[in-house]
């Protein structure tokens, strides 16, 4: 969508200021949306400055411009908008408006909102109030940001818990990887408020092997307030963990790494968990995990589940840092994770 300035003149080559402007379908009286230079949508009919001239953005293609003025209308015909590259807007809540009120762009494009960058792509519905664009991370490091799906107005405070499983969602139709192989979760230096939004025991829940990369466990810091449920659940979910004697991995080389999951109730939590592996194997890595029941839990988990680099403290007196059941298999922990309940063999790596 281009953003251009059209000149309103007389015969004689005058200019006609101070009219009326209306923006039409070509050989038609339907008004089209118009925006201004920054995307806010603009009412009709605008108006000619004193030297004639309208400026507005519009729809890619043609348009009737109608310049009415002491009863008399003076109609420019199919002026044409092409695609304006690399667009920035202020914030994603200007963003939504533009797409709400009919602004598009070419396939291809580029687009801002001050945080994270779009690609537009024009059948796309996989971000529900911006059809039309998809997430794009120009330097390769992740496939979606929280951000992408929902604006952390304040963070700490706005609850992201959509946003961030929104991004886990559109990241696993791509399949998972192999332990930072496949699509990836990426969080900026700041911090994301969670909750366990559809009573369901989780806030968020993993079910292919992505990664979830954040910027630094002292920058990067998924919260929650709760005593009980589990903050990050990877697994199916589909079977009862005992009933399910094979112990069948479920999701195999998911990768948590470079984030702090904080429980900042100042009760001990009676039961919370802060990343549950159920039947699956992840690589925790680079994390801290503070003030939970348990930090990690494994159950059924395979033998290639690994917590390492991690500092994780517990959530109030007799509280394992990390626990696992007897159908686990031996995993990897380094020396900054003690606690646990038995059945399986710990082995220390640095």
């Amino acid at each position: 969508m281009e953003f251009k300035t059209i000149h309103a003149k007389l015969d004689t080559g005058s200019p006609i200021v101070a009219a009326s402007a209306y923006v039409y379908s070509p050989g038609t009286t339907s008004q089209v949306s118009v925006f201004d230079e920054d995307g806010g949508a603009l009412s009709q009919p605008l108006s000619t400055d004193r030297n004639g001239n309208v400026s507005f953005a519009t729809r890619n293609g043609a348009v009737d411009v109608a310049i009415t003025f002491g009863g008399q209308t003076k109609t420019i015909e199919n002026e044409r908008f092409f695609a304006a590259e690399d667009i920035a807007w202020d914030g994603r809540a200007a963003l939504v408006t533009a797409v709400a009120a009919g602004y598009t762009w070419a396939a291809g494009t580029v687009i801002s909102d001050g945080t994270v960058f779009y690609k537009a792509v024009s059948a796309s519905t996989v971000i529900s109030d911006l059809p039309g664009l998809v997430p794009f991370c120009p330097v390769g490091w992740c496939s979606a940001m929280p951000e992408h799906f929902k604006d952390n107005n304040v963070p700490g405070t706005t609850n992201m818990t959509a946003g961030i499983q929104a991004a886990i969602d559109y990241c696993e139709t791509f399949g998972g990887g192999t332990f930072g192989q496949g699509a990836a979760v990426g969080f900026l230096a700041r911090d994301y408020q969670v909750s366990d939004t559809d009573a369901s025991g989780f806030c968020l829940t993993m079910s292919e092997a992505i990664s979830l990369k954040g910027q630094g466990a002292n920058s990067t810091s998924i919260n929650v307030n709760q005593a009980t449920g589990v903050v990050l659940y990877i697994g199916k979910g589909d079977t009862a963990i005992m009933a399910d004697t094979a112990g069948t991995a479920r999701v195999l080389g998911a990768l948590v790494q470079d984030l702090q999951i904080y429980n900042v109730s100042t009760s001990p939590p009676t039961s919370c968990v802060g990343i549950r592996m159920d039947r699956s194997a992840a690589h925790v890595d680079r994390c801290y995990i503070l003030n939970f029941y348990r930090g990690v839990e494994l159950l059924g988990a395979p033998e290639s589940a690994k917590v390492t680099n991690c500092d994780i403290t517990q959530g109030g007196n007799n509280k394992q840092s990390l626990s696992y059941d007897a159908r686990s298999g031996a995993f990897a922990v380094d020396e900054d994770v003690t606690g646990g309940t038995s059945g399986a063999t710990a082995t220390v790596v640095s």
